[in-house]
């Protein structure tokens, strides 16, 4: 409870932040536009500039149930795979593919230098994936051993994404691809870019604290909203 507390009193700080670095006028950088252009990103670089390749010829939907995940499919009614995301004119979704998970969409929270969004199962997934748990269990017990190993490094990965959900994507990288956030992923940024900030997040009690990630993630935005 602490930590979606503290995520919810973090997004708010963002898009406040973001809506201070906006201007009055419709810009081709998705960071300072005050709107949106309907339609689908091909690339990194269309989202990136607000300057989606594919305005019409599309629909939006929602993905099985799942409130925040959405599909797009095509005039003939299939789904549409190889974008990067889109905006319905309101909100940015980015494809999961750009992280390594399947073909679905999700909304990304807050906009800035570092730009953050949520997906609780794509992190659990990802954990899971790289826990090396299911693969030390198929070679200690083979397909059963395996089985139980991968089940153990699953909920091992829930149990991460429960505290914390929360992927990110560096902007002014070329390539546009997301990072579940973490000490590891946050530091990298910070070593290359801001060693004051460094510093002081090396200082902190537990780097792997939810709370503390975000408080790092919008100070750097903050010292960086002009960019």
């Amino acid at each position: 409870m602490k930590a979606r507390l503290g995520l919810i009193a973090s997004i708010f700080l963002l898009l406040a932040l973001q809506s201070i670095a906006q201007s009055d006028s419709l810009t081709d950088n998705v960071l300072t536009t005050k709107k949106l252009r309907y339609g689908i990103y091909r690339t990194f670089n269309e989202f990136k500039s607000n300057s989606p390749g594919i305005t019409s010829g599309f629909t939006i939907s929602i993905d099985s149930g799942e409130f925040i995940r959405r599909r797009l499919k095509d005039e003939k009614e299939k789904i549409i795979r190889r974008v990067y995301g889109f905006s319905d004119g309101l909100n940015i979704f980015l494809n999961a593919k750009v992280y390594d998970q399947t073909n679905y969409f999700v909304p990304i929270l807050a906009l800035g230098k570092i730009t953050y969004f949520e997906d609780f199962h794509g992190k659990a997934n990802s954990v899971a994936n790289h826990s090396g748990i299911g693969t030390a269990g198929a070679f200690a017990g083979g397909i059963i051993g395996g089985t139980v190993g991968g089940v153990i490094a699953y909920q091992h990965g829930v149990d991460v994404a429960h505290r914390n959900p929360g992927w990110i994507i560096y902007m002014p990288d070329d390539d546009g691809y997301a990072y579940a956030l973490s000490k590891k992923t946050l530091t990298s940024i910070l070593k290359q870019y801001d060693i004051n900030l460094l510093a002081e997040f090396n200082r902190e009690k537990d780097q792997n604290d939810f709370d503390t990630l975000m408080k790092y993630l919008i100070e750097f935005n903050r010292k960086n909203s002009n960019w």
